[in-house]
């Protein structure tokens, strides 16, 4: 049976553990999750799908369809089953991770907003933080 997932709102972008060049990026529902997601794609392949990024969005499947166009060029299938098309070699790190970053940078701007906060200066400064030290391990 077919996988609804048009009416998906959560994005997310999953690695696969051990091969950790090959990234997935998918829709699925609020209800079940990326780590829900995860588990029923597990199940039909080889090693272990973690999610590591998720972002809830109005209208994603669209998102989805089109980033599969634009890592059209980078896509690899290594198993049979559910999501196999939707796996990349490494584009979505410098693709996807980014514009959903600035997505939630997007969110968080508007929290401060209409909530009078200061949430996007302080957690963009951990965020960066954290970018410098992966910087200087590497």
């Amino acid at each position: 049976m077919a996988r609804n997932s048009k009416g998906g709102w959560l994005l997310y972008v999953m690695v696969h553990f051990p091969f950790i060049i090959f990234f997935k990026v998918g829709i699925t529902s609020l209800s079940i999750g990326a780590k829900g997601r995860a588990k029923s794609i597990d199940r039909e392949m080889p090693g272990r799908p973690i999610p590591i990024f998720f972002l809830p969005l109005p209208g994603a499947y669209k998102v989805e369809q089109e980033l599969h166009r634009i890592l059209k060029s980078t896509n690899v299938v290594f198993y049979k089953g559910s999501g196999c098309t939707e796996w990349f070699l490494l584009s979505p790190l410098f693709v996807v991770l980014p514009i959903m970053i600035m997505i939630w940078a997007g969110y968080l701007w508007l929290a401060d907003c209409f909530l009078g906060t200061t949430m996007l200066p302080f957690f963009s400064k951990w965020f960066f933080y954290a970018l410098f030290w992966i910087c200087r391990v590497c």
